[in-house]
């Protein structure tokens, strides 16, 4: 007991030692406010100092201007007999009425007690000028003394007095100069000895506070020295090692609560490593990309996912390092997406593409996150995912496509077979319901024929369409000569149409091409009755062929009411009409140019239009030539 006695510090020892400290750092204190207040008194003194040198300055620099004003008015006054002269002088003796007192003030503030004497010569040197001199000529010009007036300016009376009060006005600066001097010096004096006077008591102190301290400095340095050694160890995440038993009771506490604390670090940092490999095995085996984000919206970790989709090292994507491989189209949106969540706090979603590495193409994907809190609501960690999403939405244009083609479809199509049909009922009852001499029955059977007819061919339209869409179409190739088959089909629409003038023009030497006739003649067939509709008025249609890089170059132009800019791409699209008010009357399915187009690729071509509205529309198509084609002579 006695051993244990001697090791601790005695009660009454520590409240001494208290007690001294604190007076120590009370009288340290105290000595520093009191060398603040009265460097603080110094500082204010000399500036207001320094603010009365300058005022004088200027005022001396005011009586000395308004004193050159008034003599060089009265010496123009005197010399050439203008009134107007005096206008200077009266001003100048304005600022010199107006000065005068301030300056008065400013020397009586007791900065400058040498310069009572040299004032006061300055001051009667000026009055005697204005009294003795300038009153008096003054005085003899307004009652036209002008030769005495100019005598005495002659005799230099009044130039004496104003050298001599030039003479005083350098006097008193320099009186005043010399003051502030001695006046600042003073003070850089009393602020030297302030600064050495704290500077020494300070030291003293802190010199009886290191004593004390250094007393028992020994006594708990090596405790502190076994502290910080197995802290230290903590730090490189050693939590298995434990606090040494320490002499000091109040020492062995704080270790044993020490040992403790770090007995239930150590568990829950086996657990946390436990839960974060399951957690890496769980994502690296998700097929979406999987990543984490500290707080502030720097990205710390992406899964096996994402390196492999990107082709990116941990490295290059740290932080905000995955913008390169997001399209340029979304980085803008994406950024202010997640910048607006990780401030907020807000759940995060949107859409975006990512460059694949594999092929460098960019896929969509649907990105999300949610943030992670502690008890206080703060965000701790963000955890998101990035599913690819492109099949999704491909699906999705496809099914829109579907819906929309329906639409059009049943709108189209029912309605021109519900035409058809009414005209075929009509003439129908007609026959039946009267008796008409036989040209009228040929007629009315006519017009019954063309209808079905026009029905055959849009059933007809639809079944090849649909055989196309499902690839069962095939084609008959052969070597055909161009030249021949468009001049057949230009013969036939020409007896089809007398409003219209189809002409052809071509290349002399064609070649021949391999392909199916029938398909191409469905296509040439289909074109020229475009044209030919679309150009209700009549009017000239041009169809040319010409050779383009080893490709037969084949369009056929009009001159009807054009299509719309927006619908020229729109217009290849089955069941695809362009509503105008020019076109209302026009009757169509819109399942000639999509056969069109399909029947061009069929034979690995390519179509397109052009058009101004107005001024009519060109069809453009393109046909390779073969390798087993040959000229036609």
């Amino acid at each position: 007991m006695a051993s244990s006695s001697q090791e601790l510090p005695h009660p009454r020892l520590l409240y001494a030692i208290r007690i001294w400290l604190i007076v120590i750092v009370s009288l340290l204190f105290l000595l520093n406010i009191c060398g603040g207040l009265l460097e603080l008194l110094l500082e204010d003194y000399q500036n207001e100092m320094e603010r009365t040198t300058i005022m004088t300055a200027h005022d001396l620099d005011t009586l000395l201007s308004s004193m050159i004003d008034q003599e060089t008015g009265l010496r123009g006054y005197i010399t050439t007999t203008d009134p107007n002269f005096l206008e200077p002088f009266y001003q100048g003796r304005e600022a010199y009425i107006d000065t005068m007192p301030h300056l008065k003030i400013l020397l009586q503030k007791g900065f400058f007690e040498n310069t009572r004497g040299a004032f006061s010569h300055f001051y009667s040197l000026t009055e005697q000028w204005y009294n003795t001199f300038a009153v008096q000529q003054i005085h003899l010009m307004h009652t036209k003394n002008y030769i005495e007036a100019r005598s005495l300016k002659d005799a230099l009376i009044g130039k004496a007095i104003f050298d001599k009060f030039r003479a005083a006005t350098r006097e008193l600066e320099n009186i005043i100069n010399e003051d502030s001097n001695v006046l600042r010096q003073t003070i850089r004096i009393f602020k030297t000895a302030t600064i050495i006077t704290v500077i020494s008591a300070t030291l003293f102190l802190l010199s009886l506070i290191w004593l004390i301290a250094q007393r028992n400095f020994n006594m708990i340095g090596k405790q502190l020295k076994i502290l910080l050694t197995t802290m230290a160890t903590y730090k490189q995440g050693e939590y298995h090692i434990r606090m040494q038993s320490m002499r000091h009771k109040e020492f062995q506490i704080f270790a044993q609560g020490f040992n403790d604390m770090m007995a239930i670090i150590e568990r829950q940092q086996h657990k946390l490593q436990h839960s974060e490999q399951n957690f890496r095995s769980l994502a690296d085996a998700l097929p979406q990309i999987v990543w984490t984000a500290n707080p502030d919206g720097n990205l710390d970790y992406y899964n096996q996912k994402w390196f492999d989709y990107t082709g990116m090292t941990l490295e290059q994507t740290q932080s905000w390092g995955w913008e390169p491989v997001l399209h340029p189209d979304d980085l803008q949106k994406c950024v202010d997406v997640w910048t607006q969540a990780f401030t907020t706090g807000e759940s995060y979603q949107t859409e975006y593409r990512f460059k694949r590495a594999s092929d460098g193409m960019y896929r969509w994907h649907l990105g999300r996150a949610l943030p992670q809190r502690d008890a206080t609501g703060t965000i701790i960690k963000w955890f998101g995912t990035g599913t690819d999403i492109e099949d999704l939405k491909e699906a999705e244009q496809m099914l829109i496509q579907a819906i929309q083609d329906q639409h059009n479809f049943v709108s189209t199509v029912g309605h021109e077979f519900r035409t058809a049909l009414t005209s075929i009922q009509g003439f129908s009852e007609l026959l039946s319901a009267e008796d008409f001499e036989q040209e009228q029955v040929k007629e009315y059977a006519q017009d019954i024929h063309t209808d079905a007819c026009r029905l055959h061919r849009m059933i007809d339209d639809l079944l090849d369409l649909e055989k196309m869409e499902s690839g069962r179409v095939l084609l008959e190739a052969e070597d055909l000569d161009f030249i021949q088959l468009t001049k057949e089909v230009v013969e036939r629409m020409n007896t089809i149409s007398s409003e219209h003038e189809i002409e052809f023009m071509h290349d002399k030497n064609l070649p021949q091409i391999q392909g199916d006739k029938d398909k191409l003649t469905q296509i040439l067939y289909n074109l020229l009755s475009n044209a030919l509709k679309y150009s209700p008025q009549g009017g000239k249609v041009l169809l040319e062929a010409n050779v383009e890089n080893a490709q037969i170059h084949v369009c056929v132009e009009d001159q009807g009411i054009g299509i719309p800019k927006e619908a020229l791409e729109a217009i290849f699209h089955p069941y695809n009409r362009v509503h105008a008010k020019d076109m209302r009357y026009i009757k169509g399915t819109g399942l000639g140019l999509p056969i069109v187009r399909r029947l061009v690729e069929l034979h690995e071509g390519h179509i397109w239009a052009e058009s101004v509205q107005g001024q009519g529309s060109t069809f453009h198509f393109i046909l390779p030539i073969k390798k087993t084609a040959r000229l036609i002579h």
